[in-house]
């Protein structure tokens, strides 16, 4: 839960964790029963469509592997748990929508039990499916959790799919109070979770206190949280958590190889959360806090108040071996990406990559935390390959501590800002450079970088920051044939054609 906030070759792709996530290997056997279910149903009914139950918990007190239980329209005042799991042989067992009806599980009457509850919980299941559903108005004014979605202990294959969670809230004053949007807990070892789906979501006007609106902590492994519109809440959009004590073993209290995809995160600031004090804005659209092996891609991230953090809050421990790539991180209000803890005692980040990302006009506060800032226990991380284009303070890497001499290689980039080449401000262990030459000659990075400007498309008009024609930044990228670095762009298209290759999250069509 969060109030504040020897590199290695990452050999993870998304296609691989993808691949891995989607093979589900699963064949239908006999038994797939339709069960269904309506607010003015009975539970003495047959549970067809016709005659449906009443309550979602006695249909899935009847439901086996392989069976669905559809939902009609109306409200469910109902805290929803998983009997069983479903299995690899028969399939899953789906709780979802019934086509083209919205039905919504209402927690506004309800308390939360036990200390932290979901709407729905899935508790050491698997093969079990949540989809086309509408959580909401759980709420909480004391220090339990209520949370839309909990998925905790150990299981694999979980799909929560095309939901959309909104109003759950502590009300709890300070860093006392919790509430999540989804929160997927791995709590055993050596099992994980694992295979876990978050797929197509809107997770959105959350009060979430000291936790976040999508929560990945502890021993989970091989997911993937893709495709989500996350919005207007009051702390972090997406979070990767590892050593927060989660599972009972250190060796596995990691959240791990993952993927999160073509996610469209905004909205998220902590500035009225009473759990940061004096209106601070910290709270991060995506961030890694301790995990390793993600690849973060696609990504369109923006009017949040960081963009994109890799840290970590626990001292001696680091975010290791992310990949972010490929994403539009722009109009955030603190600072596009921040690397590194937030203090010298805690942890850091360490063999990171963030390349073919598209900065535009970050620290709309004006904060001077500028376009990426590096913090404390940063270590071999590389910056390569991406377009930064900052507002009129032209602050573009802002290391304003000493504790690591080289936290991240920088170079092949392309730097703008209207006011010029001479204008620009870096920061590097703590002291300061006016324009880009005198910054290469005290640091020795971004000697092969660029200083023109990448002539988007329509940035400030309508955020396209494709390539428009003579773009300083086509063909201005290092190739350096490693598909690490992203065989598409943002749109898909190929990146690598045996020439040069382009900066930036596009490639010039």
């Amino acid at each position: 839960m969060r109030r504040d906030r020897s590199w290695t070759p990452l050999r993870l792709t998304v296609q691989g964790v993808v691949a891995a996530v989607l093979c589900l290997c699963i064949t239908a056997g006999s038994h797939a029963a339709q069960f269904h279910v309506a607010p003015d149903g009975a539970n003495a009914n047959a549970g067809t469509r016709d005659a449906p139950w009443a309550t979602i918990a006695y249909a899935l007190a009847q439901a086996e592997p392989g069976d669905t239980v559809y939902l009609h329209d109306g409200r469910y005042p109902e805290r929803v748990r998983f009997p069983r799991s479903g299995s690899r042989r028969d399939g899953f067992i789906t709780l979802r929508n019934a086509p083209g009806e919205r039905p919504v599980i209402d927690g506004s009457d309800l308390r939360v039990e036990g200390g932290e509850q979901g709407l729905v919980t899935i508790a050491d299941r698997s093969h079990v499916r949540v989809q086309g559903l509408h959580l909401t108005g759980f709420r909480s004014s004391d220090k339990s959790v209520p949370m839309g979605v909990f998925v905790t202990g150990a299981g694999s294959h979980i799909q929560l799919l095309d939901n959309r969670v909104t109003r759950i809230e502590t009300h709890q004053p300070g860093c006392k109070g919790n509430a999540l949007g989804i929160a997927v807990y791995g709590r055993r070892a050596p099992e994980p979770l694992s295979q876990v789906r978050i797929r197509g979501n809107e997770i959105a006007y959350l009060k979430t206190g000291c936790s976040e609106s999508v929560s990945v902590n502890g021993n989970v492994t091989g997911f993937e949280i893709s495709h989500n519109h996350i919005h207007d809440n009051n702390n972090i959009g997406i979070d990767v958590i590892g050593h927060e004590g989660m599972a009972p073993d250190p060796r596995f209290d990691i959240a791990r190889n993952g993927v999160i995809a073509s996610n469209t995160v905004h909205g998220i600031t902590s500035s009225a959360n009473s759990a940061y004090p004096d209106g601070e804005m910290a709270a991060g659209g995506i961030y890694v806090d301790g995990g390793r092996d993600v690849v973060i891609e696609r990504n369109r991230v923006f009017d949040n108040d960081i963009g994109i953090e890799l840290a970590s809050e626990h001292g001696g421990k680091a975010t290791r071996n992310v990949l972010v790539r490929n994403n539009l991180i722009y109009n955030n209000r603190s600072m596009g990406l921040a690397i590194g803890g937030y203090a010298p005692d805690v942890g850091g980040a360490e063999g990171c990559r963030i390349v073919h990302n598209t900065f535009y006009h970050n620290d709309t506060a004006r904060s001077w935390g500028g376009e990426v800032v590096i913090q404390h226990n940063a270590r071999d991380n590389l910056f390569k390959n991406n377009i930064v284009y900052a507002n009129e303070q032209a602050v573009f890497i802002n290391y304003y501590v000493e504790s690591t001499p080289q936290p991240l290689i920088s170079d092949h980039n392309l730097f703008y800002a209207e006011r010029g080449r001479s204008a620009g401000q870096w920061q590097w262990r703590g002291q300061h450079f006016q324009g880009m030459a005198a910054y290469v000659r005290g640091t020795g990075n971004d000697r092969r970088s660029l200083f023109a400007d990448p002539r988007f498309v329509a940035a400030r008009a309508v955020q396209d920051f494709r390539l428009g024609h003579r773009s300083a930044a086509i063909d201005a990228g290092l190739n350096i044939g490693d598909s690490a670095f992203g065989d598409l762009d943002f749109e898909g298209r190929p990146r690598f054609n045996g020439g040069a290759v382009d900066v930036g999250a596009y490639e010039y069509d």
